[in-house]
């Protein structure tokens, strides 16, 4: 599991810290990857709020897309869609680097 963030790294590692985020956050700060993923909101310089769950081919298996920036999934929803599509004991995971133009908060260090 891993978060995505347009906001620049200042608001993203506060971000991470206040709310104790226990997974890497990465940041996507222009945006690239939200547009992939349908979500940038290039006005407001915001992604709209969305989760998803992608399979190890790359493949989208899920996602909610929210309809304001406080909008988003509740554990309970993603923990029963995560156990419906949970694989098999021993596939493989993605690959690391999948998203190059992404980078974890730890390299800013």
């Amino acid at each position: 599991m891993l978060g995505v963030s347009v906001d620049p790294h200042a608001k993203s590692r506060d971000l991470k810290d206040r709310l104790k985020i226990p997974f890497p956050l990465l940041e996507d700060p222009d945006a690239r990857l939200a547009e992939l993923y349908g979500v940038a909101m290039h006005d407001d310089a915001l992604a709209i709020p969305a989760a998803f769950i992608i399979g190890t081919d790359g493949a989208i298996r899920w996602e909610f897309i929210g309809d304001s920036p406080p909008d988003l999934p509740t554990i309970d929803s993603l923990l029963t869609e995560l156990t419906a599509l949970a694989p098999t004991p021993g596939a493989a995971s993605s690959p690391a680097g999948s998203f190059p133009a992404l980078r974890p908060l730890e390299e800013w260090r």
